[in-house]
Formats: structure tokens, C-alpha cells, sequence
């Protein structure tokens, strides 16, 4: 069995662009996928999720996931505070 490997969404852009100019030749989408290395299914999830955007569109996704993820959790310890400033307010320390 093959390793996981973790592509990055520019990169996944650039696979799926590949495998674009490979159908557009004729092949099939197994010989496209893999010739650029990756499974079919991986292929029509990808192109599920990343078609039609370009690999700076793939960039900007990742970095606002990231920004996402760093103010979910600058409100989940705000939250926490609170809650725990209210127990102390009420002597339930």
C-alpha cells in the first residue's frame, strides 16, 4: 500500500490541471491519475472540491483556513474566561 501524502492545495490545483490537459489528450481517468500519481477516487474528490480555481485562489484558501482556525480558537478562550470569571462572581471556586 502506497504512503499518505499530504498535498497542499496549490499543489492538488497544479495535479488537477495536469490531469485536465492529460483527459483532453484522450486518456482515460485512471491512465491520467495515474501518470501523475494519484487514485481516481482522489481525482473526482479534488476535482469536487478544488475545480476551477487557480493556484493562487488555492493559496488564499489555505491561508484564510488557517486565519479560520486561529480566531475559532481566540473565541473558545474568550468563552472560556467568561465562564470562569461567572463561577468565580458566584464564589464557585
Amino acid at each position: 500500500m502506497a504512503s499518505r501524502k499530504n498535498h497542499s492545495p496549490e499543489d492538488i490545483v497544479r495535479l488537477l490541471q495536469r490531469c485536465n490537459e492529460l483527459l483532453e489528450k484522450g486518456l482515460t481517468v485512471e491512465l491520467a491519475c495515474r501518470e501523475v500519481g494519484i487514485s481516481s477516487p482522489t481525482y473526482y474528490k479534488w476535482r469536487q472540491r478544488y475545480d476551477g480555481m487557480s493556484v493562487d485562489d488555492a493559496k488564499e484558501l489555505k491561508e484564510l483556513r488557517v486565519e479560520n482556525a486561529k480566531l475559532k480558537r481566540l473565541v473558545a478562550d474568550a468563552e472560556l474566561e467568561k465562564l470562569m470569571l461567572r463561577e468565580i462572581a458566584k464564589g464557585k471556586f
